[in-house]
């Protein structure tokens, strides 16, 4: 006995929507969703507005390398180099490192020179402003030569 299904409009365009459905569910269809942030998010020059450093160890211990006459200075390249400067008083240091983002707020900076170290930094889009944390930072407080402490530094950088 033959048993013929009648294909309605209908049941055509149910079998073509379970058929449909049944494909595109494969594990391998799976699509990462674009980043929040890329390194182009960060081309360009940047210079810190403040920079505040707060002792790990006593957060009442405060100073902003700004208010007291330092710069800090930033500048991003497209393929995620940068160099950054630091002058404040006679002291003075530039040094070249790669950006390498993490997640959607937090990206390492990578130096050219390995016995400099690598840092991590949490950051956050204020407007057009840039801000950056580094929770693993040292400052000497004394600002005469001394053995840096460890500090937590924030800093609100604007493109300059």
């Amino acid at each position: 006995m033959n048993t013929f299904i009648k294909l309605t409009p209908l049941r055509v365009l149910m079998l073509g929507l379970v058929i449909t459905l049944s494909v595109s569910c494969k594990d391998d269809d799976v699509v990462e969703p674009d980043p929040k942030y890329t390194t182009q998010d960060f081309v360009g020059s940047w210079i810190a507005e403040t920079l505040v450093h707060t002792s790990n160890s006593d957060p009442e211990k405060t100073i902003d390398m700004v208010e007291i006459g330092g710069e800090v200075r930033v500048t991003v390249l497209d393929h995620g180099g940068s160099r950054t400067w630091v002058e404040l008083g006679t002291y003075s240091d530039e040094w070249d490192a790669q950006m390498i983002l993490i997640d959607d707020n937090t990206f390492r900076s990578v130096p050219i020179e390995e016995e400099r170290g690598v840092s991590t930094f949490s950051f956050e889009f204020d407007g057009e402003d840039l801000i950056l944390t580094n929770k693993d930072d040292n400052f000497d407080f004394t600002l005469m030569g001394e053995e840096a402490e460890s500090t937590t530094a924030v800093g609100r950088f604007v493109r300059h």
